[in-house]
């Protein structure tokens, strides 16, 4: 019962962390981000959670199938916000939009394991980290 407990107040942390859907795509892809940055500055140790076998397999079925229906939510969130924003010149055409989903989910996960390790001493404000991402997504006239 825990850890079903667990499993679903993780998934409710994941789905409430989204923006509102009806926000201009970039928008999205922001507030995606510093909403989850801000989630794992509150709750470091998620990220292991979200991407551990090993808690996906100790959680019963029920809970285990709404952690996975939480990350497939915020996959495809990502992914259709990216394919909005690339339609709408916001961010690169040359790299595909689950392509950006991986940049910025393996942001957050990176940054969520390293700040969990205590091994980033100095890491960057949400916004400055979002600019820095940002960057990296910005189309190739506008950097």
């Amino acid at each position: 019962a825990m850890l079903d407990a667990a499993g679903q107040r993780l998934a409710g942390l994941l789905l409430g962390s989204l923006p509102p859907a009806d926000l201009p795509p970039l928008d999205r892809l922001r507030l995606f981000f510093l909403n989850r940055l801000r989630m794992i500055g509150d709750h470091p140790g998620i990220p292991q959670l979200v991407f551990s076998g090993q808690f996906a397999k100790a959680l019963p079925q029920a809970g285990a199938r709404t952690l996975r229906g939480a990350i497939r939510k915020s996959v495809e969130f990502l992914a259709r916000a990216a394919a909005e924003a690339a339609a709408r010149g916001e961010v690169r055409t040359d790299v595909p939009s689950d392509e950006v989903v991986v940049l910025v989910m393996g942001s957050l996960l990176a940054r969520g394991l390293l700040a969990a390790q205590a091994a980033s001493p100095e890491a960057p404000l949400p916004d400055e980290a979002w600019g820095r991402l940002a960057t990296v997504l910005a189309p190739q006239s506008r950097k």
